[in-house]
């Protein structure tokens, strides 16, 4: 991935839309392979393609970039492993939706809002909770299609027993680490930040990073001992991610995320860069922050009162010296790696992209 910015975008393009195109495909046969019969259920998978078109897939584009790195030749085999990853995200983000009550993602309403506009619409009983029923279903469809693919994908069954085993593994860490993200956001006080970016590690790095360059890697054939040692700079460069996403969720309006404005705050999220900000503020200061911070909604005054203090307070200074040194230790993890230059390339990559956000 050092080839120049345009010819990138192309490629990058590409790879999305093939994935699009295969999980497009296999909802064509979903009709006969589950036996649905009317149309509304057909309405369902469409409304689950549309939602996984709108997102980047950069999970899906990771799979196939690790692998043709390594010297990957079968196509049609990989497209259904990239698939794959990117439905249990699409599931993830539903489930995640409902539990934080978000109504924004991608820029446009949630799936359980626009279940719930649609029951409304329709005039049926219990709109906002049978909305809310129908995105956990939907997320459940999703995570249930994503190993029929990897079970289908056409690899041999030593190599695809691997993969569901390592699907269910980091499928596990990432649900667990969302119910530490809960509990903690139930807690009075914040945890320390060694919690916080455990919490990180398990809820986003692994599964966002680790995993689609581990399931990528497996395809090609690269042995376990270096398969391992691709984990440290992977969860790295999760915790950047997620660090600048706490950042943008609060930094940035709602048109440059695709999300709700300081939604973080409002749903009680225990992240680091406001936990930074409360140890760097006291007094009167913190006493009306944390007041602002048990509030449900947000008033635009408040919100660039927060973004003032973490501006004011240094929190902003500080929480991206912690990007740097975790970017860092990412780079000499990268560079330490017995793997090519095309391989260490993708991970220079989304270094980068997970640091700018621009992807």
């Amino acid at each position: 991935m050092c080839m120049k910015g345009n010819i990138m975008n192309e490629v990058l393009k590409k790879m999305k839309a093939d994935i699009i195109e295969h999980i497009s495909n296999y909802f064509d046969m979903c009709p006969e392979r589950y036996c649905l019969k009317r149309s509304i259920e057909k309405e369902h998978l469409k409304r689950l393609l549309e939602f996984i078109s709108r997102g980047k897939l950069i999970r899906g584009i990771l799979v196939i970039s690790s692998y043709d790195a390594l010297g990957g030749k079968e196509r049609k085999k990989i497209l259904s492993i990239a698939s794959a990853i990117e439905l249990l995200h699409a599931g993830f983000l539903m489930h995640d939706d409902v539990m934080d009550g978000d109504i924004l993602r991608r820029g446009e309403p949630s799936v359980h809002v626009s279940y719930r506009d649609l029951f409304a619409d329709e005039g049926l009983l219990n709109p906002e909770k049978n909305g809310e029923s129908f995105a956990i279903c939907l997320g459940n469809i999703a995570y249930f299609i994503a190993f029929d693919l990897i079970a289908g994908s056409g690899f041999d069954t030593a190599t695809a027993i691997r993969l569901i085993r390592i699907f269910n593994r980091e499928a596990v860490i990432t649900g667990l680490g969302q119910m530490n993200d809960i509990f903690t956001g139930a807690l009075k006080d914040f945890p320390d930040e060694r919690s916080i970016l455990d919490t990180y590690r398990m809820k986003t790095a692994r599964y966002t990073f680790s995993l689609p360059l581990i399931m990528g890697s497996v395809c090609a054939g690269l042995d376990d001992e270096l398969i391992e040692k691709i984990v440290e700079p992977a969860e790295a460069i999760g915790l950047v991610f997620q660090m600048r996403d706490d950042e943008l969720n609060i930094l940035e309006d709602p048109q440059g995320t695709g999300k709700s404005a300081g939604s973080d705050i409002t749903e009680g999220k225990k992240t680091l860069i406001i936990s930074m900000l409360l140890k760097n503020i006291e007094g009167d200061d913190k006493r009306k922050m944390e007041k602002i911070f048990s509030k449900k909604e947000l008033t635009l005054n408040e919100l660039e009162y927060i973004r003032k203090a973490l501006a004011d307070s240094g929190t902003v200074d500080e929480h991206r010296k912690m990007i740097s040194q975790i970017s860092l230790s990412a780079k000499e993890a990268i560079e330490s790696l017995d793997i090519n230059e095309e391989y260490k390339n993708i991970l220079r990559y989304i270094l980068k992209i997970s640091v700018e956000r621009k992807f």
